[in-house]
């Protein structure tokens, strides 16, 4: 699951509903795709961007049920990341810190998913 944001208020949002609802029933995301996982490197495109700040969200749904499962602490047990490869300190990171700018050129991330131990 991969979802895409333009504000710190949806992307906010998204964090609090990855384990409810999941990235594709969030209607903060301005973009959300789900594909089959695979071994390996995959690659996202969005296209048509307006140029502004933008943070992905993206975790490996291991178990298909649409969200990013979490223990009782509210700690995920499925492998998650976000852009820049952001942490937060006991949280999410913030959207500024997860924030890629984007101009007026094509750009390139790579994000690494995070598995829990």
């Amino acid at each position: 699951m991969v979802g895409l944001y333009d504000s710190d208020k949806n992307f906010r949002i998204a964090i609090g509903n990855a384990g409810k609802v999941g990235l594709l029933n969030d209607r903060a995301r301005l973009v959300g795709i789900a594909m089959r996982a695979i071994a390996g490197t995959q690659t996202v495109v969005f296209a048509n961007l307006k140029p502004g700040t933008y943070a992905v969200i993206a975790f490996h749904d291991a178990n298909d049920n649409g969200k990013l499962d979490e223990n009782w602490l509210g700690e995920p047990t499925e492998g998650y990341a976000f852009s820049n490869n952001a942490e937060g300190f006991l949280s999410a990171p913030s959207f500024k810190n997860a924030g890629i700018l984007l101009g007026n050129h094509d750009l390139s991330v790579v994000i690494t998913l995070k598995y829990p131990h």
